[in-house]
């Protein structure tokens, strides 16, 4: 039974990502969207002993964006950052505005980072690194086409022993 549900729940993210939605803009905080990822995750991340803090640009300009997609693009990055850390660490996420047309949000962690021959693969469907039953290698794919279709970019670096950094550049103007 835990097989097919398994499948299930991976045959609808397949399904999801596969359908070609249109990008519903609205104004959006990023960081107040930012504060609301990481309320939702808290209590894990607590119960992990492990610290997130901020360091956002108050002043930054609201963008206009999809608010679903960009949560779940910042809730994926987040959470994988506190399956990477396991117990005891710290994550930080910051927002600035780069020029007046692009804002630009990181999500770092101080896990134990990947080397290289991850790093390469990291975005690609059913890639996973986690143990059989606990990922389906789908997260990060979806994450990269998230982004890509709310016009901004998405990029990790990553070293062993010092953590990981996902930069997510977003545009403040949806284009048409």
């Amino acid at each position: 039974q835990s097989s097919v549900d398994r499948c299930k729940t991976i045959t609808h993210r397949l399904l999801g990502f596969a359908r070609q939605t249109d990008v519903k803009a609205e104004r959006i905080n990023v960081n107040k969207t930012l504060r609301e990822v990481v309320d939702f995750l808290a209590k894990e991340a607590t119960y992990n002993q492990i610290k997130i803090g901020f360091d956002l640009n108050e002043e930054m300009e609201d963008i206009w964006s999809d608010r679903g997609p960009l949560q779940q693009v910042f809730l994926n990055i987040t959470n994988n950052a506190i399956d990477a850390i396991g117990h005891g660490g710290t994550i930080v996420l910051t927002s600035k505005q780069i020029n007046p047309k692009t804002v630009e949000v990181t999500i770092g962690d101080d896990g134990p980072g990947m080397p290289p021959e991850v790093l390469k693969h990291i975005f690609e469907p059913f890639f996973t690194t986690k143990e059989t039953g606990k990922g389906t290698g789908l997260g990060l794919s979806i994450t990269y086409g998230l982004v890509k279709k709310l016009g901004g970019s998405i990029s990790v670096k990553s070293k062993i022993g010092k953590g990981t950094i996902f930069r997510i550049t977003l545009p403040i103007h949806q284009s048409e």
